[in-house]
């Protein structure tokens, strides 16, 4: 193609809305127009949308003239008017809202009227079931029974309703009398006829699909997921927690910012009946929703490798300098995905700057070719966010992101080491919310406060049935249990669901603290997994005990950075280990990750006692009860093993490698229940 004239291809590229990267610095000399000149000409996506609000407005103003002094209609035509009238003061509405609103350059005038027009129906629906669960946070037990009976009621006709007489029970006190609390082994048997293909088992018909849990703290569990769940879930939990989180806490939110969701797609497997097996975290949105929602284009919400998922993630993010939130699962994938910024930041600047993808990059040829359709060569862009990664990346998401509301990820229990690291380095300045209390087995509660690091969660009274075991009563069989008005703030307990997925009084693992109450309905603080407890005397010390531990450690230890931290007991790690001649008094063996340990602890096996001791000392502070068995020596100190760099991600890729979970389910266990998990550290201990 000639360098002096630009063809009539060049000219259609432009007007297109692709940049042409060829000949751009010159002129159709027949003409005298520059490049820059025909630039300046080609309408920008909202420039459509006021030119559409300007045909509506037009419309408008035609149609009341008609009606006004026009020749009086049929009422048929006077009905059409009306209505067209209607549609068309809405349209210019919507293309005044739009043209004065925060949006990414890159969104097409069509995709950018249906956003706003969703937002705001989510919105609406948001506010009215806040309004809802307002009433029914008002008389709570009386919304837990109408649930518990109507699930009843519609299950009664199922197998295991037959089985267990659920058309003869007409109360929540003959439903706690007459069956019994639950775990996973009671449904496994149903659940296999479920997969066989059976039908009318748990759930009148069948299930949507199976969801299968991540098996990181025991053995991986497959709940019938119903179709009742999924709509819950989509049309009343989702928009209702949308709606509060913007008028709480993203106020300043546009209606057209998307949202940068770091999403790893699981391809789901086949039961033998034909239902698929996938977890309940799996996305399966029509392309329109993916297109309205999320910065990154459908193709790369499909891709199953995270790595190259975190990349495209990352390089449709920086493209948009207008980027509402970030938003993932769990505060760990969050911390890979500013890793990946840190590490491949020049290859995303390139790849900005010329409109690609890295040839690196594995991806198949049809995906990448689907992927760099959705890019243009954005150099101004690429220099803009080049600039901020040379200065560093303390603070770097509103540097990169101005605009950014929120972080969205889970920051409790194990995330709670992942959270820190982001408020510490890459999100300053940014909240970090967990909007929903939810697990595989059900959606429990929704985001009611946030405080620092800490959410409470609002019990959601007509959606899950819940009982409390006090932790004292754990360990028994068949313990007594509270409703949820019977609890008492500041007290830890065990939970057991009733759900819409045909679990009844089933006993998730999980431990919250009372936090108050709103109106008659707790408010929930998710403390551990009964799994994750450490435990060789009966004293049970949870995760969050260790890990505030090492954090108050590494607050005395100036210039120490965690990575990662997990344990187990003494009889576990000596049966790994192959040791003979076993202690006589339990013991906790840590095991910690540091960013630079050789500074500190390379050599120097005094500097590793002294950590070791405040680490003890700090641990005795925030468990009561190990610090009572420590104080008549029934327990001894601790054990610390500092691992080499990487080890805690090799741990990961092995537990992923042999597991049913995927990436964006595996929380790293913070107790180690296997022999080889417990070896592949050992032999990572940080050589002296």
């Amino acid at each position: 193609m000639s360098t002096e004239n630009i063809t009539t291809l060049d000219v259609s590229y432009i007007l297109n809305g692709r940049q042409s990267t060829i000949g751009q610095s010159t002129s159709m000399s027949s003409h005298g127009i520059t490049r820059s000149d025909l630039r300046k000409w080609r309408l920008s996506e909202k420039n459509k949308v006021e030119l559409f609000g300007v045909f509506c407005l037009g419309i408008l103003i035609y149609l009341s003239w008609q009606l006004m002094y026009g020749v009086t209609p049929t009422y048929l035509l006077y009905f059409c008017q009306v209505f067209v009238l209607t549609g068309a003061a809405l349209g210019a509405f919507i293309a005044t809202h739009i043209s004065l609103s925060l949006a990414p350059h890159c969104t097409p005038a069509h995709i950018m009227i249906i956003q706003y027009i969703f937002f705001q129906i989510n919105s609406l629906i948001g506010a009215y079931f806040l309004r809802k669960l307002e009433r029914d946070s008002a008389k709570c037990q009386q919304s837990q029974e109408n649930f518990l009976l109507n699930q009843l009621k519609i299950r009664a006709n199922s197998q295991y309703g037959r089985d267990f007489e659920f058309d003869t029970i007409k109360s929540v006190a003959e439903f706690r009398e007459r069956h019994p609390l639950t775990d996973y082994s009671h449904y496994a048997k149903y659940i296999e006829r479920v997969a066989d293909g059976e039908s009318d088992i748990v759930i009148p018909g069948f299930p949507s699909r199976l969801g299968i849990s991540s098996g990181t703290t025991g053995k991986p569990k497959q709940i019938a997921i119903s179709k009742e769940r999924n709509v819950a879930f989509l049309f009343k939990i989702m928009p209702m927690v949308f709606h509060f989180v913007k008028v709480q806490y993203t106020p300043a939110l546009s209606p057209l910012q998307k949202k940068c969701l770091l999403y790893v797609h699981t391809e789901p497997l086949k039961s033998p009946g034909g239902l698929s097996i996938c977890p309940t975290t799996m996305l399966s949105l029509p392309d329109i929703l993916n297109r309205i929602q999320f910065s990154t284009p459908p193709a790369g919400m499909r891709l199953t490798n995270e790595r190259c998922a975190l990349y495209i993630h990352a390089l449709f993010a920086l493209r948009d300098r207008c980027l509402g939130n970030l938003g993932t699962i769990f505060c760990s994938t969050m911390f890979t995905f500013f890793k990946v910024l840190e590490s491949d930041w020049p290859k995303l600047v390139n790849d900005l700057r010329h409109g690609q993808i890295a040839k690196d990059l594995r991806l198949e040829s049809s995906v990448r070719g689907s992927l760099e359709a959705e890019l243009q060569a954005e150099p101004e862009r690429a220099d803009e966010v080049e600039k901020e990664f040379l200065k560093g990346f303390d603070g770097i998401a509103l540097r990169l992101w101005p605009h950014l509301q929120g972080i969205f990820a889970i920051s409790s229990g194990a995330m709670v080491v992942y959270a820190r690291r982001l408020k510490d380095k890459y999100t300053k300045g940014l909240p970090i919310l967990s909007s929903v209390y939810s697990s595989t087995e059900g959606t429990v509660a929704m985001l009611y406060d946030v405080k620092g690091l800490d959410s409470k969660y609002i019990m959601l009274p007509s959606d899950v049935f819940c009982e409390f075991i006090p932790v004292e009563n754990g360990h028994e069989n068949q313990p007594q249990t509270l409703l949820a008005e019977e609890v008492t703030v500041g007290q830890c307990y065990e939970l057991a669901l009733t759900t819409v997925d045909a679990l009844y009084r089933y006993r998730m693992g999980d431990v919250v603290r009372i936090a108050g109450f709103h109106n008659k309905t707790p408010l929930l603080e998710f403390q551990y997994r009964t799994g994750e407890v450490l435990n060789v005397r009966s004293e049970k010390t949870p995760e969050a005990s260790v890990a505030g531990a090492i954090t108050a450690t590494l607050d005395q230890w100036q210039g120490l950075t965690l990575v990662d931290f997990t344990a187990t007991e003494s009889p576990l790690y000596e049966e790994a280990m192959d040791i003979k001649d076993w202690s006589s008094c339990g013991y906790y063996m840590i095991f910690i990750e540091l960013e630079e340990p050789y500074a500190t602890f390379g050599k120097d096996l005094k500097q590793r006692d002294k950590f070791a001791a405040d680490l003890e000392a700090n641990l005795r502070l925030k468990a009561q009860r190990y610090n009572h068995y420590r104080n008549i020596n029934a327990i001894a100190p601790i054990r610390l093993i500092f691992l080499q760099p990487g080890a805690v991600d090799e741990l990961r890729q092995y537990i992923l490698d042999r597991s049913s979970a995927t990436v964006q389910q595996l929380k790293l266990p913070h107790k180690l229940r296997k022999t080889e998990w417990i070896r592949l550290l050992c032999n990572r201990e940080l050589i002296q």
